[in-house]
């Protein structure tokens, strides 16, 4: 494996999978999919500080994730400026080291698929900026923990909930009108109890394609959770519901014309 220290070439401009920014700095990794094995301990990180994108999932890694990553390597914790990670689908094992933590500008966190054991580290809890984390199909113990608040705040508004706050149901799941803290209300879809929903591959494809969709007559995504058995998908709230419920009644029906209504968000 070369290192920047040992390498006489750029790695902008001959090295795979890596991305620089205008200043020749490496800023990106895309190893995916590139049938790559050993540990990340020999990766050098402590040479990367600048990166914000790191993708080796799908491949042949294993052995604990390094501390430099944040000790899964402590190496990890250093990249202050990682904005996603993706290291799911390979054969990394041992405890989720804490030191992540330390990873404040962390939007997705990937790192499904693995050996894990171990609790998840009550300090993801300083995760304010993660949108995405992926835990599933490891062999983690214990409870959520209560510092991750988005998930159980979503768990416990669906769970209390009765029909009352139901708006909607489908053959998926059902829809909850619900309250976070701080007075957020938003929309959350509760899965039904399926692995197989929870955990697919094709669920997740769909996730991400919506991540990537902003359009102003689509109800954005806020966020999602998948972990069986209890997977949401929490979505922006519109008060005024949706199209089908108000071309079915006669009065709001009328309401809608083709200038007001046609470009409206339902």
């Amino acid at each position: 494996m070369y290192t920047l220290a040992s390498s006489k070439t750029s790695p902008c401009t001959t090295w795979y999978g890596v991305s620089c920014n205008n200043f020749g700095t490496v800023t990106r990794l895309n190893l995916s999919v590139s049938n790559v094995n050993g540990t990340l301990y020999r990766f050098p990180f402590s040479f990367l500080l600048n990166l914000t994108y790191v993708d080796f999932a799908i491949n042949e890694f294993y052995g604990n994730i390094p501390s430099q990553i944040g000790p899964i390597p402590a190496s990890f914790g250093r990249l202050s400026n990682l904005t996603n990670l993706y290291i799911y689908e390979n054969k990394l094992s041992n405890s989720i080291p804490p030191e992540f933590s330390s990873l404040l500008n962390l939007v997705a966190l990937f790192m499904d698929n693995n050996l894990l054991t171990g609790p998840i580290p009550s300090s993801f809890g300083s995760f304010t900026n993660v949108t995405y984390l992926h835990l599933f199909n490891n062999h983690l113990s214990g409870s959520i923990p209560s510092e991750l608040g988005k998930y159980n705040e979503s768990k416990k508004s669906t769970e209390e909930s009765n029909d009352f706050y139901c708006i909607g149901k489908g053959g998926f799941g059902s829809v909850y009108k619900a309250k976070l803290q701080l007075d957020n209300i938003v929309a959350v879809k509760k899965l039904h109890s399926s692995t197989e929903i929870a955990e697919s591959s094709g669920f997740i494809n769909e996730v991400r394609a919506l991540t990537e969709i902003r359009h102003p007559n689509i109800v954005k995504l806020l966020g999602y959770c998948s972990h069986s058995p209890h997977s949401f998908l929490v979505y922006e709230y519109l008060e005024n519901g949706s199209l089908e419920a108000m071309l079915s009644k006669e009065v709001e029906a009328k309401e809608l014309n083709w200038q007001m209504g046609a470009w409206k968000q339902c």
